[in-house]
């Protein structure tokens, strides 16, 4: 498309000068480390129910997607090699996620669902690194797995948000505040190309980060992905924003995204949509932390191919900690259709209630 055409010049344009700028001189390059290799892991379990009662996996459910039935969430085990000039990380993963995950590649004969992420990097100058290959987003206010996140359970909004990534990415540490990032994709969440042919056009998007520590407990962030959906069509801008603060034992996040697109899938008109949450945890012990949430998800015009989905939620729930690297967490969520349409208990109900049981190991 044109207008992509032009958007990817200009940032090709300032990458170059980026290069011109800090590999070239290659000044304040910091003492030589001794190369590192190491290897962390996660493993996570599940319990869930729900009053849905339609079939498997569950709607809205990445994390926890069989009802009533003991499941294994992930287990994912990953490498990093880290030297001076040069680093490389590699992550693969099994479980119940996986089938979410490789619906995500258009590519159905390279099964790239047990691949979590896996690239490799040079270090260009102080503090800016070039990454090319398979990565996880960098758009959201949410992680995608229950380590990482205050509840076990995703936000509406987290689910339509882009997963996984193939390309090249540009990181800069402006300042020990401000950390920018560029990523040049291979489209809208998307792994591999969605057309074969060498003749066809390919889907295309860009997407920057622009992180800011407002204080050692606090910090805003902006992130975007602009480009193609698929090849020639479907124009979208991405945009999340997203605050996080730390205070004693209180932990908060507040995030909203907001996106255009030129074509929706259904009416084939311009159109917008808008989502949101905020959530929080509070320590009570060492051993003991409770957390809620409160969503939005809006895409009236069906901007991201939801069907015109219209929810909002809120999850409360506690975990136990027995150790530093491991949890029990138990929480309930309520989801409401904002619209006429009727989506859940076989298009009975327009709301649903879930319990669910979480447990994980890091290592």
């Amino acid at each position: 498309m044109k207008t992509f055409t032009v958007l990817q010049r200009t940032f090709l344009i300032a990458l170059a000068l980026l290069l011109a700028n800090f590999s070239v001189s290659g000044q304040d390059a910091p003492k030589a480390a001794e190369p590192t290799i190491k290897w962390s892991g996660y493993v996570g379990a599940y319990y869930a129910w729900d009053n849905d009662k339609g079939a498997n996996p569950r709607q809205f459910s990445f994390i926890a997607p069989n009802r009533e039935e003991f499941g294994l969430d992930i287990a994912m085990l990953s490498f990093e090699y880290a030297a001076d000039k040069v680093r490389a990380k590699a992550t693969i993963q099994y479980g119940d996620v996986v089938r979410g995950w490789s619906g995500i590649s258009t590519d159905a004969l390279l099964n790239r669902g047990n691949i979590q992420e896996a690239y490799a990097g040079f270090r260009l100058g102080q503090g800016f690194w070039v990454d090319a290959g398979f990565f996880l987003t960098h758009v959201g206010t949410e992680g995608f797995f229950p380590k990482d996140n205050f509840l076990s359970t995703l936000a509406t909004t987290t689910l339509y948000e882009p997963f996984g990534q193939a390309g090249v990415r540009f990181t800069y540490e402006f300042s020990n505040k401000l950390t920018g990032q560029l990523n040049l994709l291979n489209g809208f969440s998307t792994f591999a190309s969605d057309q074969p042919s060498n003749e066809s056009p390919r889907a295309q998007a860009f997407g920057i980060q622009l992180t800011y520590k407002l204080s050692d407990n606090a910090k805003v962030v902006y992130d975007n992905v602009i480009g193609e959906v698929n090849a020639g069509a479907n124009f979208r801008t991405y945009h999340n924003l997203y605050f996080s603060v730390t205070s004693g034992n209180l932990e908060f996040n507040v995030g909203g995204d907001f996106a255009t697109q030129n074509k929706t899938p259904t009416a084939g008109e311009s159109a917008t949509y808008l989502s949101g949450l905020a959530e929080a945890r509070y320590g009570l012990s060492d051993l003991v932390r409770v957390m809620g949430r409160v969503e939005y998800f809006n895409d009236e015009k069906n901007v991201l191919g939801s069907g015109n989905l219209q929810l909002a939620g809120f999850t409360g729930g506690f975990d136990l900690r027995p150790a530093e690297n491991g949890f029990i967490r138990l929480e309930g969520r309520y989801l409401q259709g904002l619209d006429d349409a009727k989506r859940f208990n076989g298009a009975s109900s327009k709301s649903r209630l879930e319990v669910v049981v979480t447990t994980g190991v890091s290592f």
